[in-house]
């Protein structure tokens, strides 16, 4: 038997820890960093995220995080931010469930 234990997370929870770790605008004034906008997607979905563990990004990934830090965007990064927020003890290692629906 196997036991896998999943981490649901709002979409909007997920951005609030996202914009207080990185030091990104609040998005009172419509910036900040956005799941959806990252992702792509639309109201009412879910999307997995395995990071069982910390594991080094590579030079790329470590490029997109420079850019979310900067700018508040990572287009299609989603996974790397997550893997960053685990990688500094901010999100414990699991399997993420995000979902959105506004």
């Amino acid at each position: 038997m196997k036991v896998k234990q999943i981490i649901e997370i709002d979409y909007d929870e997920l951005e609030g820890i996202v914009n207080k770790h990185y030091g990104i605008s609040d998005k009172q004034d419509g910036e900040g960093y956005s799941f959806v906008a990252t992702q792509e997607c639309g109201n009412d979905c879910s999307f997995t995220f395995p990071v069982p563990s910390a594991k080094p990004l590579d030079k790329w990934e470590q490029k997109d995080i420079q850019q979310l830090r900067e700018t508040g965007h990572a287009p299609w990064r989603n996974h790397v931010i997550i893997q960053d927020l685990v990688n500094n003890g901010v999100l414990a290692p699991g399997e993420y469930l995000v979902k959105v629906c506004w």
